[in-house]
């Protein structure tokens, strides 16, 4: 029973360092979410299809 709670506390302590990081994080993805798109799709359309790629269609 002691170990439990000891884990439990363990758990507890991590959640609470890790909820805010974890909240930034989703905050910065969102943030940037179209600059990603925009890049992946900036890259798409420069890039050619490898011949690997090509020669399977």
């Amino acid at each position: 029973m002691i170990a439990a709670t000891r884990l439990r506390k363990g758990i507890d302590a991590l959640g609470r360092d890790l909820g805010p990081r974890l909240k930034d994080l989703v905050t910065w993805v969102d943030r940037h979410t179209s600059t990603i798109h925009a890049a992946k799709a900036a890259y798409d359309a420069n890039t050619p299809i490898p011949p690997a790629v090509a020669n399977r269609r």
